[in-house]
């Protein structure tokens, strides 16, 4: 399966569509957590595809923890399970490149991290080099994860912070492998990135995990 959540870019989703369309591998179906109220714009982006798609339309924008409870629903189904951002281009060998990696009772992702005492103080890993923290768009993981009610106990205040909580606590209470990887994905700046304005929030939760799983910052 591939999760994305979506926001904001509703319009990129033609696009979207066609870069998954030209997938060298096939073999996914498509799941679209939907946290933008306009859900009629959304659906006049879409079409008919040779994959399966799904909808589902939140209430409230409720950030990337949307792809966690969508996966949830899917793990039984489906066991590996690709994140993607609606704010990333991706090449024709991208789910391939993604299924390769896959490993089970892990977590694989682009953007795998070494942290150094800081979340803003990191380094990125590749080639399948053990991570810290694995950033959820450019992803695939093992989605029995989902399974844990720990991975839904995020503090409140960080729900937009999924993945470094996603991180620690598959690492540090369920044994979970992280590791990096590089993949054929490229972001795309367009003015709507939430990243900027969470930094403070995510160095807050970063001494908070280290401080919860009795770590050491390096």
């Amino acid at each position: 399966a591939l999760v994305m959540c979506t926001w904001k870019r509703l319009r990129r989703m033609p696009h979207i569509l066609n870069m998954l369309e030209a997938q060298s591998s096939q073999t996914f179906d498509f799941f679209i957590w939907n946290n933008s109220p306009e859900t009629d714009l959304l659906k006049g982006n879409l079409r008919d595809t040779s994959f399966d798609l799904t909808v589902r339309n939140s209430k409230t924008n409720v950030g990337g923890i949307g792809r966690f409870h969508f996966s949830r629903e899917l793990w039984r189904s489906y066991p590996k399970i690709i994140f993607l951002d609606d704010d990333q281009d991706i090449a024709p060998n991208f789910v391939s490149q993604m299924q390769g990696h896959y490993q089970d009772n892990s977590i694989v992702s682009n953007w795998g991290w070494l942290l150094h005492g800081s979340y803003l103080k990191r380094t990125r890993v590749v080639d399948m080099t053990t991570a810290d923290y694995c950033g959820t768009g450019g992803m695939i993981l093992d989605a029995s994860v989902f399974a844990n009610d720990c991975i839904f106990d995020i503090p409140e205040g960080f729900q937009f912070i999924e993945d470094l909580w996603l991180s620690y606590v598959a690492k540090y209470e369920l044994g979970f492998s992280l590791y990096g990887c590089a993949v054929s994905l490229t972001p795309v700046h367009d003015g709507h990135n939430q990243y900027p304005r969470l930094m403070a929030k995510k160095e807050a939760l970063y001494s908070f995990l280290i401080q919860k799983y009795g770590l050491v910052k390096g």
